[in-house]
């Protein structure tokens, strides 16, 4: 991803979703950025999601360029 831009990360729920369900149940949703700006984005999108969602995990650059 970085040769296409510099902010990537996950985004991933400890349990599926699915379409068809009317309500989306507490479930925890973990991030992961590489730089701060992205860290941001995706914690307020899965913050809008569940209040509970867990803090951005240190994101190991040296691994990005493997």
């Amino acid at each position: 991803m970085k040769k296409v831009t510099d902010n990537f990360g996950v985004f991933y729920p400890l349990q599926s979703l699915r379409k068809e369900q009317q309500q989306i149940p507490d479930t925890p949703i973990y991030t992961e950025g590489v730089n701060e700006e992205t860290r941001k984005v995706l914690n307020k999108l899965a913050r809008s999601i569940y209040k509970e969602a867990s803090l951005t995990a240190d994101y190991d650059k040296e691994q990005s360029c493997m």
